[in-house]
C-alpha cells in the first residue's frame, strides 16, 4: 500500500475523520507557502476533527492574517505565547506533523479529504439538530421542514463556493455567450414570457430576477401572470402560487382563454358542441404544460421556499409565480 493509499484508507471509528491527511496538510503548509496558500482558501479551524490539527491551524490562519512566515519556529512560538504549545504535545508533536507529510505536491489531495470528512461530520451535527427539531411539538411542521431542508443546505453551501475567479476567463466566456446571442438574431436571451413588448423590454425572465407586476385593482394582473406562467410551462417546470383564486378557478380561466369559450359559460356548463370541441383541444394543451398550482391559503415565504425547492429537485424550476405577494403569511 502506498503512503497516498493509506491516507485515503485511514479512518477511525466515531465520527467521520482522517488524522493521517490531517497530519498531512498541517505539515505540508509549514513546508512549502504554495500549500499553505492552497489550503487556507478551503480550509477552517473546524474542519479539523483532532483538538490539537484545529489548534495548529488556528496559528497557521493568524500567522498568514498577520503576513507573517508558516514554519515550525513561527507556529511553535504563536502557540507557546497563548500556553497551548504543551497542551498539544510540545515541540515534538510540531516535528511529528513534518514528519508526517508524503509530498507536499499532494497537498490538494489531502486538503479534500479533510474538507470531505468534514463535510460528512457537519451533516452528522445538521441530522442531530434535525432530529431535535422533530421532536419539538411546539413547532409548525412546516417550520420544521423549512429548517431541516436549510441545515441541509449549508452543509451544501459550504463546499459550492468556488471562490475568486480571474476577471479574463469570464471576460472571455461573456464575449462568446454575446457573439452566440449575436448569431441567433432574436432579441430574447431569457426565456419568453410570449408577450412581444414585455420580451424586447426585459430581453425575456433571467435567472435570479424578480419581476412585479403592479397596477390598480381589476387591470389584470393576474391574468396578465396566469398568461406568463402558461407559455414558460410549455418548456419549463412553473411554480405557481396563488393566494386569491383556487385551483378550480385557474383551470376556468385557462380553459377559457384556450378555448376562446366564455368564463361564464364553462361555469355553468351551457357549453354547444362546437365549444366542447374547442375545450377539448384545450384541455389537451393544459395537459402537456410542466404547470405546477398551489392555492393554499396561508402560505408564508418559508413555505413556498420549501416547496420550491422540492419541486426543483423533483422537476427542475423555471419561473416561480406568487399571485399575489402582499397576501402572503409570515414575518420573513
Amino acid at each position: 500500500m502506498t503512503a497516498l493509499e493509506s491516507i485515503r484508507t485511514t479512518a477511525g471509528g466515531g465520527a467521520p475523520h482522517n488524522i493521517d491527511a490531517e497530519e498531512s496538510v498541517l505539515g505540508a503548509v509549514m513546508l512549502s507557502a504554495d500549500a499553505a496558500n492552497l489550503a487556507l482558501e478551503v480550509l477552517k479551524p473546524d474542519d479539523f476533527y483532532k483538538p490539537a490539527h484545529q489548534s495548529v491551524w488556528e496559528a497557521v490562519t493568524a500567522l498568514f492574517d498577520g503576513n507573517q512566515p508558516i514554519d515550525p519556529i513561527t507556529v511553535a512560538d504563536w502557540l507557546r505565547r497563548r500556553e497551548w504549545l504543551d497542551r498539544i504535545g510540545g515541540v515534538g508533536f510540531i516535528t511529528r506533523l513534518m514528519e508526517a507529510v508524503p509530498s507536499t505536491s499532494n497537498i490538494e489531495y489531502y486538503v479534500g479529504i479533510v474538507d470531505e470528512t468534514s463535510a460528512r461530520r457537519r451533516l452528522l451535527r445538521a441530522g442531530g439538530e434535525v432530529g431535535a427539531l422533530a421532536l419539538k411539538g411546539d413547532m409548525p411542521i412546516d417550520e420544521v421542514l423549512d429548517s431541516a431542508e436549510a441545515e441541509v443546505f449549508a452543509v451544501a453551501e459550504r463546499r459550492i463556493g468556488e471562490g475568486l475567479v480571474a476577471i479574463g476567463p469570464m471576460l472571455n466566456a461573456t464575449l462568446e455567450r454575446i457573439e452566440e446571442l449575436g448569431t441567433t438574431g432574436g432579441d430574447v436571451t431569457g426565456i419568453p414570457t410570449g408577450f412581444v413588448r414585455i420580451d424586447q423590454l426585459l430581453a425575456g425572465l433571467h435567472p435570479a430576477n424578480l419581476v412585479v407586476i403592479a397596477a390598480r385593482p381589476g387591470m389584470g394582473k393576474s391574468t396578465l401572470a396566469l398568461n406568463i406562467a402558461t407559455h414558460v410551462a410549455t418548456e419549463s417546470p412553473v411554480a405557481f402560487f396563488t393566494l386569491e383564486m383556487s385551483k378550480e378557478e385557474i383551470i376556468h380561466r385557462l380553459l377559457s382563454a384556450l378555448a376562446s369559450v366564455d368564463s361564464s359559460k364553462i361555469k355553468t356548463g351551457n357549453l354547444d358542441m362546437d365549444q366542447w370541441r374547442r375545450l377539448s383541444q384545450a384541455s389537451s394543451r393544459l395537459y402537456e404544460l410542466k404547470l405546477y398550482v398551489d392555492d393554499g391559503a396561508a402560505l408564508s415565504v418559508t413555505a413556498i421556499r420549501a416547496k420550491c425547492r422540492r419541486l426543483k429537485r423533483r422537476e427542475g424550476l423555471g419561473l416561480v409565480v406568487v399571485d399575489y405577494l402582499q397576501l402572503m403569511q409570515g414575518p420573513r
